[in-house]
């Protein structure tokens, strides 16, 4: 019983030492990350982002290294010694050693995988930070979840291997199979390659407003198969690649706001023209929208003679995504300048003429003459 006791103190004192190891550890790392994120302004993007990346595997790896060390301990503690016991039997211990080397190596792959492909698709500078962020939001999951399959199946038959077992028969099967899903899921394959395709092209990324498959909205994922779009009323719509075969991205470079206004015939166009401009130049005088235009109103001209009124076609030149905000607001404020200059703006109107009747009587005619007939009756 003493030495029970004995063994079981010294296995909690091992245990705690092991903890505590761990957390100063733990503790150490996450104080030299603050110190860089506290000097966020001097510290460069790239180098910034992917510290924050590697401190969580390297905690992972840190964690179970110490575990490991402890457990032995533990078991020599009682009498029992891995090592002596994987001597006694060679070919268990290379097994056990080839499967321990192949777990580590496919573990360290796993983790290696992500951070290889973010630090390539990292900013190398801060102007181009917000634009590799919405790109590598769109390639990170498609690229880190094919290569993390390839490392999973591929350690799975090395494992097998190591523990005899033959391959062979699963690799000719995994063709054969290969084989029955292409002809039998060619959807499939046709959706990746298209999505595939779609990626390396830049066509769309997640966070542009785009529409595809008659469906409009902005992306909030792409994944393997099927990207989905949220509209305007919130719908999530999940679009599968193969679906698209055009295109109309809303978020790229530049767009412009299109102004058509309707005036009436015998209007002064060049008294509008003028309307239109100082609107243009009051709405890039406003701090809170000058950013989001790129350059002066550029007025069209007349585009169209319409019912009851002359149209008139000018735009402006935006951001790609604020389109939208500044035709809003500068319609508002070329309604209250029109109003201001007297200025209407014509909307169609129709007159109706009702046939008469038998004794070429107009049917309003006919109705009063009848009524005192009616109230009589």
């Amino acid at each position: 019983p003493v030495l029970l006791v004995k063994h079981a103190a010294a296995s909690l004192l091992l245990l705690a030492i092991g903890l505590g190891l761990w957390l100063s550890l733990r503790h150490a790392m996450d104080r030299g990350l603050a110190r860089l994120e506290a000097g966020e302004g001097r510290t460069p993007v790239r180098l910034l982002a992917q510290a924050r990346r590697i401190e969580g595997s390297a905690k992972r790896l840190l964690g179970v290294s110490i575990a490991l060390l402890t457990v032995i301990a533990i078991l020599r503690i009682w009498g029992i010694d891995p090592a002596t016991l994987l001597l006694a039997e060679p070919a268990l211990a290379d097994r056990v050693t080839g499967i321990v080397l192949i777990l580590l190596v496919s573990w360290i792959l796993w983790h290696a995988a992500k951070l290889a492909i973010e630090f390539l698709l990292l900013p190398r500078s801060d102007a181009a930070a917000e634009a590799a962020a919405t790109r590598a939001r769109t390639l990170v999951p498609v690229l880190v979840g094919t290569t993390r399959l390839a490392i999973a199946l591929t350690a799975a038959l090395l494992v097998l291997s190591e523990m005899g077992l033959n391959i062979s028969p699963l690799l000719a099967g995994a063709g054969i199979a290969g084989v029955a899903l292409g002809f039998g899921a060619q959807s499939l394959v046709r959706d990746f390659l298209t999505g595939v395709f779609l990626i390396l092209e830049d066509s769309l990324a997640v966070g542009d407003v785009v529409t595809v498959a008659g469906h409009s909205g902005t992306v909030e994922h792409m994944g393997v198969r099927t990207l989905r779009l949220r509209d305007a009323n919130g719908t999530l719509h999940s679009v599968p690649y193969g679906a698209i075969t055009t295109v109309e991205n809303a978020t790229r470079d530049f767009a412009h706001a299109v102004i058509e206004i309707g005036v009436a015939y015998d209007a002064d166009l060049d008294h509008v023209a003028d309307i239109l401009r100082a609107t243009a130049a009051e709405q890039r005088a406003d701090p809170a929208l000058a950013p989001c235009i790129t350059d002066d109103i550029e007025i069209l001209g007349l585009d169209r003679f319409a019912d009851s009124a002359v149209v008139l076609k000018a735009r402006i030149r935006t951001a790609p995504r604020d389109r939208l905000t500044v035709l809003r607001d500068y319609q508002a404020r070329l309604k209250r300048r029109l109003d201001a200059a007297g200025i209407g703006m014509p909307f169609p109107q129709r007159t109706l003429s009702l046939a008469p009747d038998r004794d070429g009587r107009p049917p309003a005619i006919r109705v009063i003459a009848e009524a005192p007939d009616d109230q009589e009756a």
